[in-house]
């Protein structure tokens, strides 16, 4: 690879001589990051920007056409980017991205590490203030602990309530490895286990394979090119794998796993009598962290470590390296970048510690961008195949860094990039489907045909995230929440429980072992169809929306529930043609005309086909705007205008009504 100009935004001066001083500069990050040359988009418009950036943030689809026109009058009166901040701040998007941190920072649900004390119910519950994460973000774990009990549940809350996730990420090095006991007398499961903390945290928060480093790095790739037509690897400049881990090529990985080791770390205490042996063990709690989580020996305690390893990263931490010395390298490193970009030498050269914040942020900022978006901006070895990756990359995780690492900048910068809210070229008038930069998928760029070395719309189609696919069903219909935690409930050879299960058949991360996907297959639609394929409560029986529905019906025609609870799940409120209207007579049974009482169970028919149509299973390529409601609609308890417009005010702090008028901040 060879050095490029930083284009669109990026964020060093690169010194044309050692002698000159290497700093950082800072323009406003165009907005343009990652298009192509062309700057073509296919906008669909703001009501269908509203359906999808309520399903990003929120983690479930609207509630039909009048949350639209609640939402979009927002949109007419503040801009899509006054709609966003208002709902960063709503409590519907802090809970919805606590499960996705979870899922992010690899916290089992499930299984032998699924620790209920440290990542189960919040302990500070009704205090849900910055106050823990700033205390974490400010003070040393072994100095003045926080005036309350509390866990890592209520640390993310916290953290993100502060918008700063640095403290999630100081705090879990020590509640991830206190979240398994080893035999303490077994060499091999030591070994193990810290081998494996350290893959976590290189490979999926570094976004880097040590196995990879010798071919691929910052400094060189064997798939990189002088020439920018053949270059395969577009690398964010800086060698931050020489500054981290002390070479561009990586360094023994048993060095950086010394830092995770847990005999003589880990308080542990031997019950001779007990069907365990090996229990936790009474020692320091990091900044008082529940002891549930694991309590740990003094700092100054550690002896040297028992298998002869050198901990190593950044700096030679020696053999009586520990989670501690790791704790205190991540503060110091968030502490360094806080706020501004890394500073690059005119010959690559970065500071260790800004490295791996960056390095840090470029994982996370990645990981976000991939949920939201549906795809990654790296190859498996962590590094851009193209410039519109690498551009993309670099500028989020400058806005991630400069904004003190708030997801809320984050999540922001990737909802009002102009490749969000597309729709399909054929409703822009476009000469090409092949209108996007190949960010989505890069591999095109090597076809035949010229013309298809961009990507379409058609790479931007993808499944749901299993998560709010759960979500969206549950708020919806109103039924109860399904469980997504599992603590000590898988004993050697016994099946996960039943939810579980048919969250790792869905695709969601359960633990180490089912680490999830996003894409759909024969079990993923079985696990639906079973779960969802009658359209009733899998957790109870309580009345639902549809028994609402049936209700405020009455005798109108059945035809009137049927566009109400379309209108509800995938906000269409109208039968298009002849042929839905059939199709829906053959699902119920009866004609459309006939009258809605006693007509529930075919009504939950529908329900069960529209759960699974494309329209609800499907994101990434936004519809047609949605239809207005029909003036004469069926408006089911809760569902007119005015009373989802007072449903959004009590979420988004600041926010009022004024009839169906929501305002905000």
């Amino acid at each position: 690879m060879r050095g490029r100009a930083p284009l669109l935004g990026l964020m060093w001066l690169v010194a044309c001589a050692e002698t000159v001083q290497p700093q950082p500069v800072n323009p406003p990050i165009d907005p343009t990051f990652g298009m192509a040359e062309s700057g073509v988009v296919c906008d669909a418009g703001d009501r269908a920007f509203v359906r999808r950036v309520v399903f990003d943030l929120f983690g479930r689809r609207v509630l039909g056409v009048r949350e639209v026109d609640v939402l979009a009058r927002v949109v007419s009166e503040r801009g899509r980017a006054g709609l966003v901040a208002a709902l960063l701040e709503a409590d519907a998007t802090r809970t919805h991205w606590e499960q996705e941190l979870r899922d992010l920072l690899f916290i089992n649900r499930a299984g032998s590490r699924a620790n209920e004390e440290c990542f189960g119910p919040p302990q500070l519950a009704g205090a849900e203030t910055d106050a823990l994460a700033r205390h974490v973000r400010d003070n040393a774990p072994d100095g003045l602990p926080f005036d309350a009990p509390w866990n890592m549940t209520d640390l993310v809350r916290s953290a993100l309530v502060l918008d700063d996730l640095a403290p999630v990420l100081s705090g879990h090095v020590f509640t991830q490895l206190g979240s398994e006991i080893i035999d303490a007398d077994d060499p091999n499961d030591e070994l193990a286990w810290r081998t494996a903390y350290a893959d976590l945290f290189v490979g999926r928060l570094l976004n880097r394979r040590l196995e990879c480093l010798t071919c691929h790095n910052s400094e060189f790739s064997v798939t990189g090119d002088p020439d920018p037509a053949l270059d395969r690897t577009w690398e964010v400049p800086g060698q931050v794998e020489r500054a981290v881990f002390g070479a561009s090529i990586g360094r023994a990985a048993a060095d950086i796993a010394t830092l995770f080791r847990i005999k003589d770390v880990l308080a542990m205490t031997l019950d001779e009598d007990g069907p365990e042996f090996w229990l936790y063990g009474e020692g320091v709690s990091p900044w008082g962290l529940e002891p549930g989580c694991g309590q740990f020996v003094a700092r100054d305690a550690v002896p040297e470590d028992f298998l002869g390893g050198s901990g190593a990263l950044v700096h030679e931490w020696g053999p009586r390296a520990s989670i501690w010395d790791l704790e205190g390298l991540l503060r110091a490193a968030f502490a360094k970048l806080r706020g501004r970009v890394m500073t690059v030498s005119a010959s690559g050269q970065v500071d260790g510690e800004e490295a791996l914040a960056w390095m840090l942020a470029m994982g996370l900022s990645e990981r976000v961008w991939e949920r939201v978006m549906g795809a990654p901006l790296t190859m498996p070895f962590g590094l851009p195949r193209n410039r519109y990756q690498r551009d993309v990359l670099a500028a989020l995780s400058r806005t991630f860094v400069e904004s003190g690492y708030s997801l809320r900048a984050l999540l922001s910068a990737i909802v009002l990039h102009p490749y969000y809210n597309q729709s399909t070229p054929d409703r822009c008038g476009l000469a090409t489907p092949y209108y996007l930069s190949p960010l989505f998928d890069p591999w095109v760029v090597d076809h035949d045909d010229p013309e298809q070395r961009n990507n379409s719309a058609g790479e931007l189609l993808r499944r749901a995230p299993a998560r709010v696919l759960i979500t969206a069903v549950t708020t919806a219909l109103e039924w109860s929440a399904p469980r997504s935690f599992f603590p000590d409930e898988e004993a050697e050879g016994v099946q996960l429980p039943e939810d579980a299960a048919f969250q790792r058949d869905l695709g969601a991360f359960v633990r180490d072992g089912e680490t999830g996907f996003r894409g759909s297959n024969f079990q993923e639609t079985l696990a639906w169809e079973f779960r969802y394929g009658a359209c009733e409560d899998p957790e109870g029986d309580a009345p639902d929306f549809v028994d609402a529905l049936v209700a405020a019906a009455g005798t109108r025609p059945i035809e009137h529930a049927v566009v109400a609870l379309k209108d509800r799940l995938i906000a269409e409120p109208t039968l298009q043609d002849q042929d839905e209207r059939a199709l829906m007579e053959s699902l119920l049974g009866v004609p459309l005309s006939t009258p809605t009482t006693g007509l529930e169970a075919p009504l939950r028919r529908v329900c069960s086909a529209l759960l699974a149509s494309p329209q609800f299973v499907l994101e990434g390529v936004s519809a047609d705007a949605p239809p207005d409601a029909p003036v004469d609609g069926l408006v089911p308890p809760g569902a007119d205008a005015a009373a989802l417009c007072a449903r959004l005010a009590a979420a988004i702090p600041g926010a009022s009504c004024t009839g169906d008028r929501l305002v905000v901040p």
